[in-house]
């Protein structure tokens, strides 16, 4: 997706980090996804917003358990400004386990659970109506 976003902005594409620190969370959906054992250890939390043309395309949400940082999923903690995407599919191994869909008050949203290296990364997407309505002409 990444690489569309920047295709479509005509590399006008950057990425505004919100939020980078560590969570606590328990939740039905989380278990669900990463296992009961997985789901309460401490994850880094990373959101960020996926702009072209000066515009919020995407807002995104990263969770990676404490124990997936050990492997090379760590370099998750420096990418700063740099896509997520770009980093996790340059990695042939990466596989994606599941993927659910969701309508989003202002467009729509996916949540992957990745695996690189058999650690899991949990990615949810929310794509705004400002990418949505964009879609159709050229920016």
């Amino acid at each position: 997706m990444t690489e569309a976003l920047v295709r479509k902005s005509h590399g006008d594409f950057n990425v505004v980090v919100v939020e980078e620190s560590w969570s606590q969370q328990h939740s039905p959906y989380l278990i669900r996804k990463l296992g009961s054992r997985l789901a309460r250890q401490r994850m880094w939390s990373r959101k960020v917003v996926l702009q072209g043309c000066g515009t919020p395309w995407v807002l995104a949400h990263t969770l990676v358990p404490q124990e997936s940082l050990t492997g090379r999923l760590g370099q998750v903690k420096t990418l700063q400004t740099k896509p997520l995407g770009a980093f996790l599919f340059s990695h042939p191994g990466l596989q994606r386990d599941s993927l659910d869909i969701a309508p989003s008050i202002d467009g729509w949203g996916r949540c992957s659970l990745f695996k690189l290296d058999n650690r899991p990364i949990l990615v949810a997407e929310f794509f705004l109506t400002t990418l949505i309505g964009s879609l159709g002409s050229k920016p």
